[in-house]
């Protein structure tokens, strides 16, 4: 012998798989159509090929919804995540002094946006402490990383409740109540005034 052939491949599997499944169906075709007995007919070769190839893409579909289920809860956490907008009230995160990220918190509150409120009245204190240099803003900055360097800052009591609002405003679905925004607009009062 020259050469050793491969005795088994994954096109080969997949062949004989087709085949058997369908010897399977035309045997079980034609017992039922002659009674049982046994008859030289075969199924088409294109038929076992569609039904073989129907059944694989049964399971690939079952197994993908499978694996959906066990991951929609974590999309769903993930999505959560990423700013919530209620239609037009969304505001741009453009360059803005803190007074007014102030006055649009405000405007907010009085549409009833509390969420919206609330974090323009974060946006407010991150360009005071910018505006300050107590704090330098930058878009990448986590609240993890704010109450890390909040030891720097002159008033590191009122600061903790507006990060706090905001991780709430971010990782939570919770709605955000009249009480908390005003909770809120008080420490940022208490930390922008000299």
């Amino acid at each position: 012998m020259e050469g050793e052939f491969q005795r088994n491949s994954l096109g080969w599997q997949v062949h004989l798989m087709q085949r058997r499944l369908g010897e399977w169906i035309g045997g079980m075709l034609n017992s039922a159509a002659f009674g049982g007995e046994d008859s030289p007919s075969q199924i088409p070769d294109w038929l076992s090929r569609l039904l073989f190839w129907v059944i694989v893409i049964g399971l690939g579909a079952w197994l993908l919804w499978q694996l959906y289920q066990v991951l929609r809860p974590y999309l769903y956490r993930a999505i959560a995540l990423q700013p919530q907008t209620q239609g037009q009230n969304r505001v741009n995160d453009q360059k803005l002094t803190a007074e007014q990220w102030l006055g649009r918190s405000r405007t907010f509150a009085k549409q009833g946006n509390y969420r919206e409120a609330c974090r323009a009245v974060y946006l407010a204190v991150l360009q005071h402490l910018d505006d300050t240099q107590q704090i330098p803003y930058q878009d990448s900055r986590t609240d993890g990383e704010y109450r890390n360097l909040l030891s720097r800052a002159a008033q590191p009591q009122p600061l903790q409740l507006v990060l706090d609002t905001h991780e709430q405003l971010c990782f939570s679905d919770r709605p955000i109540s009249a009480d908390t925004f005003q909770q809120c607009q008080t420490a940022a009062q208490e930390v922008m005034t000299p």
